[in-house]
């Protein structure tokens, strides 16, 4: 301690120094923290969504199996369930399955494995068994006769019940199947729901859910679509966007405490308004195919309800068209969910239900009135006037009162113009884009096509720069050289002789002691037309090469 010397405020200035960086540490780890709190449980709602819909279709076939295991009438045919749709990412029969039965089912798929030791594990003990067979497109006709043959023999003392998965329909177990195999099956159909109905219940869950604190924007929410329907069929694949969503949500927003109760009446009463609005539509020119594109359409335009040339505006033509009962059925079907939520525009709406309901006596109302004022106001001097001749302006007098007066006993197309507007104002209201709702955008998830690219990187643009070696130390390397001087040949011509391509390969390329420039360019040839770049120019000229598709990023540097 004698050799310790202590300078005063030393330790105060860096404790103070290191403050910032404590505070900005102990910042970003609540943030971890509650992100980490809140995906389980945002996950689980997810699975539990989308799980919702196999679970009643699971539950009937392991029903259908633990019936014919219990079943003590002898059979001649073997009980068969044939389920449709069975792959569906995410959802595993033979696991789910096990979870029901007690027992894992003997699985069977390409490539199939030898019959004697399917007649093994039969022999084993007398216990029940299910067989399933995976994915029958892809299993040989003769197995299955065999196999089927063998589960059919009458000296088997235990119980089989035997499952095939099918992903088309059911002409795929008659094509496999021979007659005399498909005569001894007794078969059930399972349907599981499709994948566009897996897709809308991951969307219910991601957005339509009002119980949940964060919702995705329109944004994300067509990129989530776009990556099912067009990439990927996945719903793993959009877990993952929406992982990394949440993820940049809790890293750049201050306040995660959002109020899941202040959002749950907006989203149940959007929701219950679209639905509205979407049967209002129904058989209407440009009818959105889903609630899901309707609900696209509303998020991406804030003018969706006053463009005048826009699809609310063709609707409203129909609209205007339509007779007493429609309109009655329109207001009755909006009242009863406009009391708890605006006044005004429920007493507004009601008024006009009762007018359209008495719209006869309105009328005789009406004209009762045009005739008692069309007496008062005649001219006594009319009388003298001969009717057979008439004056020109007269005449038109008359027609003009005539006219005013049909104008004013239709009343049903005024009170069509005030369903109209009353419909756009009421739509206006509640279909608001989430931006523009201050107790949802708090709380909005939002993202676009970087998030699909991130989850499901593009492989050809990722192996289009791998063959350019623009990140190579080395731009030297023969198949870089190789791909390089074909996309500029490729600029201007469409069939590239391979002549003209091994001269520009040769002067770019190193040059090798005792290794021919022809010999090193075929070998990138036959490497670029393994992964697919390339092709023959034709079948009978293999002296040329084409590419199979233009490369999205050009690239001509030769540095």
């Amino acid at each position: 301690m004698d050799h310790c010397v202590f300078i005063k405020g030393k330790r105060k200035l860096l404790s103070e120094r290191g403050g910032g960086n404590s505070h900005r540490v102990s910042k970003q780890a609540r943030r971890c923290e509650a992100f980490h709190r809140f995906m389980p449980a945002f996950e689980g709602l997810i699975d539990s969504t989308i799980s919702d819909l196999y679970r009643n279709v699971l539950s009937e076939i392991a029903e259908f199996v633990q019936a014919e295991w219990r079943s003590t009438r002898s059979r001649c045919e073997l009980p068969t369930g044939v389920v449709c749709c069975e792959n569906v990412d995410g959802i595993s029969l033979s696991h789910s399955l096990t979870e029901l039965l007690g027992k894992e089912p003997i699985c069977i798929s390409a490539p199939t494995p030898p019959l004697y030791t399917l007649v093994d594990l039969m022999r084993k003990n007398k216990e029940p068994k299910c067989f399933l067979l995976k994915q029958v497109e892809c299993l040989p006709g003769d197995f299955i006769d065999s196999f089927i043959s063998i589960l059919c023999d009458p000296d088997w003392d235990c119980k089989f019940v035997l499952l095939m998965t099918i992903s088309a329909d059911m002409s795929v177990v008659y094509s496999r199947c021979s007659r005399e195999s498909y005569t001894q099956l007794a078969i059930r159909r399972f349907k599981f729901p499709s994948p566009l109905m897996a897709l809308n219940a991951f969307l219910d869950a991601v957005t339509f859910h009002s119980h949940s604190a964060v919702r995705v924007d329109g944004k994300l929410f067509d990129e989530l679509r776009a990556s099912y329907l067009e990439k990927s069929f996945s719903t793993e694949q959009l877990k993952k966007m929406v992982r990394l969503a949440v993820l940049h949500f809790f890293t750049t927003t201050e306040d995660h405490e959002i109020d899941a109760e202040e959002c749950s009446p907006h989203i149940e009463r959007y929701v219950l308004f679209m639905r509205l609005l979407y049967d209002l539509c129904d058989g209407l020119p440009l009818q959105a195919e889903s609630i899901y594109e309707l609900h696209s359409k509303l998020q991406w335009n804030a003018s969706f309800f006053t463009d005048r040339d826009g699809l609310f505006s063709e609707w409203k033509s129909v609209w205007l068209t339509w007779d007493v009962e429609q309109v009655k059925a329109a207001v009755n079907k909006l009242l009863p969910h406009l009391k708890e939520f605006d006044d005004e525009l429920y007493a507004e709406l009601e008024s006009l239900l009762l007018d359209v309901e008495n719209l006869e006596a309105r009328k005789s109302a009406m004209y009762e009135k045009i005739s008692v004022n069309a007496s008062a106001d005649s001219p006594s001097e009319s009388r003298s006037i001969s009717e057979s001749k008439l004056s020109y302006s007269v005449m038109q007098h008359r027609l003009k009162e005539k006219m005013a007066a049909a104008k004013k006993l239709d009343l049903f197309t005024s009170d069509r113009q005030r369903f109209i507007k009353l419909l756009t104002k009421v739509f206006r209201t509640v279909l608001k884009p989430f931006d523009a709702v201050d107790a949802l955008k708090g709380g909005l998830l939002r993202g676009g096509a970087s998030l699909s690219t991130l989850t499901a990187p593009c492989i050809r643009e990722h192996l289009e720069g791998a063959l350019a070696g623009s990140s190579l130390h080395e731009k030297k390397v023969d198949l870089c050289v190789a791909y390089r001087t074909l996309q500029r040949l490729a600029l201007y011509k469409k069939s590239i002789r391979i002549a003209e391509w091994a001269h520009h390969f040769e002067e770019e390329t190193h040059h090798l002691e005792g290794v021919d420039p022809s010999t090193r360019l075929y070998k990138c040839i036959a490497d670029l037309e393994l992964m697919g770049v390339i092709k023959a120019a034709s079948d009978s000229c293999v002296t040329a090469v084409q590419l199979l598709q233009p490369p999205s990023t050009l690239v001509v540097d030769t540095a």
